[in-house]
C-alpha cells in the first residue's frame, strides 16, 4: 500500500462518517480494524442499520456486526460484550474432567534480580 492509498482510504472513512453524523467515533484502530465500541443491543443494532450488509461475529467476548465492504482499506465494526448483547441460553449440560489442585509446596527457586539500564534521552 502506498501512502498516497492510505490518504485515500483516510479519507473514505472521513466521507462515510459525514454521511452517518449519529454514528460512534472509533475507539480503536488496529492495523486495519476500525472499531466502535457500541453500548449495548440498541446501539449495535444502530451501527448494523448504518453499516448497511454486514457480517456477525461472535466470540467468548465479544459481539460484532462488522460492515461487509471495506472503507478503502479499512473494516469497520461495532462492538460490545456479549452478555450486553445476547441472550444467554443453557441448551445442555456436559461431564469433564478437570485438573484440581489438591495441595500446595512451598519450596525455594533461584530467580533474577533485574534493573534496567537505559540510554540518555537528549532533550
Amino acid at each position: 500500500m502506498t501512502n498516497a492509498e492510505f490518504v485515500q482510504s483516510l479519507r473514505a472513512l472521513a466521507d462515510f462518517y459525514e454521511a452517518h453524523p449519529t454514528l460512534r467515533p472509533a475507539y480503536s484502530m488496529s492495523g486495519n480494524d476500525v472499531s466502535i465500541y457500541a453500548e449495548g443491543k440498541l446501539e449495535v443494532v444502530d451501527a448494523a442499520r448504518q453499516f448497511g450488509a454486514c457480517k456477525n461475529i461472535s466470540d467468548d467476548t465479544f459481539y460484532r456486526v462488522q460492515k461487509a465492504e471495506p472503507i478503502g482499506m479499512f473494516m469497520l465494526q461495532a462492538l460490545d460484550y456479549h452478555w450486553n448483547v445476547c441472550t444467554r441460553k443453557v441448551v445442555g449440560h456436559r461431564t469433564v474432567k478437570q485438573q484440581v489442585p489438591t495441595a500446595f509446596e512451598e519450596r525455594e527457586v533461584r530467580e533474577e534480580v533485574v534493573e534496567w539500564d537505559c540510554p540518555e534521552v537528549p532533550q
